[in-house]
């Protein structure tokens, strides 16, 4: 496995796209796939976007993961601050990198591939900390973050009404990787 900078082309971007449609919409990706190009691209706009992909021998991505410079007035940002107060907001929001997506085509899973993709990725970010949800009874990815250093910030919120409960982590601890 190769794992490379995403160079914000066209193709990298529907490939990341593409990846993320495989992993979270297994039954029916391509139904997503437009859908979740335009969010790529509209995030790859964002001041500090960063993006890392992991291709196979064929030159095909089977891994990906992105983020990009937290700023006040970002939608997602906007979100998560509801449930954080003043000091908390200080501490995780100044200088912050959001961890936006991480997948790992299932048929590559458990290759260590996403460690890899998670320390590429916030290799390239040059901020002080770095925030993220995940689902709440997502184990797997838990267990990842955790082991990489990230701590629980809140254990069950729901910032888009209609979806899941998540759980927001934080990493201080950016300098090692």
């Amino acid at each position: 496995m190769d794992i490379s900078t995403v160079m914000n082309e066209k193709e990298d971007l529907e490939g990341l796209a593409a990846v993320y449609c495989r992993v979270h919409h297994p039954d029916n990706p391509e139904h997503h796939l437009e859908r979740m190009k335009e969010r790529i691209q509209k995030h790859a706009a964002y001041p500090g976007f960063k993006a890392m992909k992991a291709v196979n021998e064929t030159g095909a991505p089977v891994g990906m993961a992105y983020g990009y410079t937290s700023m006040p007035g970002q939608f997602y940002r906007s979100k998560i601050e509801a449930f954080l107060d003043e000091k908390e907001r200080r501490a995780w929001l100044d200088d912050c990198f959001e961890f936006v997506e991480l997948a790992v085509d299932p048929a590559f899973q458990r290759m260590r591939m996403g460690s890899k993709l998670h320390d590429a990725l916030l290799k390239e970010s040059h901020h002080a900390v770095s925030v993220l949800t995940t689902q709440v009874d997502n184990r797997a990815a838990k267990s990842l973050y955790e082991a990489k250093g990230w701590v629980v910030i809140k254990s069950a919120i729901r910032p888009m009404e209609t979806g899941p409960l998540l759980t927001l982590m934080g990493n201080s601890q950016l300098s090692r990787f």
